[in-house]
């Protein structure tokens, strides 16, 4: 039979590694938010504008 106090210590650790990782998901989620905000933001530019930025004047971004 295990002893109840080194099965409360490694549940203890398992709690402390949890939490970690929960703290580094919501970090990361924040970081998403942040992006997919960026990402709305900003808007594609218009067609005619694109086509003007081509080195080739062809539409294209590869001669």
């Amino acid at each position: 039979m295990r002893d109840i106090y080194e099965v409360i210590g490694e549940k203890e650790s398992e709690i402390k590694r949890i939490n970690g990782e929960l703290d580094a998901l919501r970090f990361a989620a924040r970081l998403l938010e942040e992006d997919e905000a960026d990402v709305k933001k900003k808007s594609p530019a218009p067609a005619s504008a694109r086509d003007s930025l081509s080195p080739t004047g062809t539409g294209t971004q590869f001669p």
